[in-house]
């Protein structure tokens, strides 16, 4: 959240650099570079620069030329990126503080363009267009943003709009909103950045439409993630997909997210492996609503409410595979959804769930079924300690098949249950010889 130090920090800062101003840009060694000594930039000035600096821009990218902005402050809005802009700053030390209500950069349908090396710095400044993004990019076909800050805004940093290309190792603090906001993208890929005090939603990665996106959502690390606007899932995610297809997201290291690590909504052919997700207010995996394929595989969870969950069977989610997750740690109740119930990984429909460890759930374990909302599910070679009920699987009439088979459960207070919706109607099946029991096969488990 934008903090008081911040305004203090950018309000002394113009008073206390404006003695060193200076003319912005040196004569560049490389010919591909611009030099913009003629373009009366001045670093640390307290007026605003945005004619120079856009002049500046417009003939770099005129002359095909990288334009290099050196270390200093300057207050800027509304900047336009034209086609094949390239604009490169000092690692940490160029800052393009806002100074007006449009966003800081945008750029529409360019084939290709780069940014590198600055700080978007929205001095908490309230702004306009989509989303209020510090930079806002539109059909650009190849977009390269590679050590970018997004910082101070009230609003999203970063919204992408049909584009393909790549972010990777750029930061985003303090963002009211959403830190990247993807729509109807082309091949992104979003690797190595870091979101942390993020307002809404680290990544949301969304469709207009229902179709494949193909987003890659790689090597992040994404920490303190609340839901500044509430709802009940829509905000507060490390990761959002809405209505894309066929996006991975894979080795991202997630903490402190006010709902979801990473929430699917409606995204079929999601891949979602090898993610760490620490902490999170409410089901830390979620798969839900109208999906057809996902495979959740091999992440680790800690502390979180619920530990993963493939659901809403009712609006045709269906069609998973949940391999080799480590789910560990559920908490009693959830802050964010009182709604929630605590479970390590609960499945509907279509779905295998096979060597999981489960540990520690004030709950079910591992639920298979809920209500009527039962179809093909097989839960085998998983290990589940310490829980409630280790596996429940629902009896409730229309529930469908279901082959629970060569399971260690241990410390559980029931190893194997029937249940109808949270109810226990039948025991503990672990108890009994191996057969069936309405809709449910079982064999082989161990329970201990």
């Amino acid at each position: 959240m934008l903090k008081r130090r911040h305004f203090l920090g950018f309000a002394l800062g113009g008073g206390a650099t404006a003695a060193l101003s200076r003319p912005a840009f040196a004569q560049s060694p490389s010919s591909g570079t611009a030099t913009a000594n003629a373009y009366g930039l001045v670093a640390n000035a307290r007026h605003d620069q945005s004619e120079a600096l856009q002049h500046a821009i417009n003939d770099s990218a005129r002359r095909g030329q990288a334009l290099h902005l050196p270390a200093g402050r300057f207050l800027v809005s509304g900047l336009v990126l034209p086609p094949g802009a390239t604009l490169i700053g000092t690692p940490g030390l160029t800052r393009l503080v806002q100074s007006g209500s449009r966003p800081i950069l945008r750029a529409e349908g360019t084939k290709r363009l780069r940014v590198s090396d600055l700080v978007l710095d929205g001095a908490g400044r309230t702004i306009g267009g989509t989303r209020g993004a510090l930079l806002t990019a539109k059909g650009c076909e190849a977009i390269n943003l590679r050590g970018v800050e997004f910082t101070h805004t009230p609003g999203c940093g970063l919204v992408l709009e049909g584009c393909g290309g790549a972010v990777e190792g750029s930061t985003f603090t303090q963002v009211g909103d959403a830190g990247l906001f993807a729509l109807d993208s082309r091949g992104l890929r979003i690797d190595g950045n870091a979101f942390s005090d993020i307002g809404n939603n680290a990544v949301q990665v969304w469709r207009s439409q229902k179709g494949e996106d193909g987003t890659q959502i790689t090597h992040n690390r994404i920490s303190h993630v609340g839901a500044r606007d509430g709802g009940n899932g829509q905000n507060g995610n490390g990761v959002n997909i809405f209505r894309a297809g066929a996006v991975v997201v894979s080795a991202n290291t997630i903490r402190d997210c006010a709902f979801s690590g990473i929430r699917s909504n409606g995204g079929s052919n999601v891949i979602v492996t090898a993610n760490s997700i620490t902490r999170s207010g409410e089901v830390a995996i979620f798969i839900e609503f109208a999906f057809e394929g996902a495979s959740i595989a091999n992440n680790i969870i800690d502390a979180a409410a619920a530990g993963i969950s493939v659901s809403n069977f009712d609006s045709g989610g269906r069609l998973a595979s949940v391999v080799g997750n480590v789910v560990r740690g559920i908490t009693t109740k959830s802050l964010s959804n009182p709604d929630t119930r605590p479970y390590g990984i609960a499945v509907e429909a279509d779905t295998t769930v096979i060597g999981n460890t489960v540990e520690n759930v004030p709950g079910v374990g591992i639920r298979v079924g809920w209500g009527p909302y039962l179809r093909n599910v097989t839960a085998s070679a998983n290990v589940v300690r310490e829980s409630d009920i280790g596996i429940g699987v629902s009896l409730v009439k229309g529930a469908g098949k279901a082959i629970v088979a060569d399971n260690i459960i241990a410390g559980s207070k029931t190893a194997l249950a029937g249940m109808e919706w949270q109810t226990n109607v039948t025991g503990d099946l672990t108890r009994a010889a191996d057969g069936q029991q309405a809709n449910l096969t079982f064999a082989r488990n161990r329970a201990g």
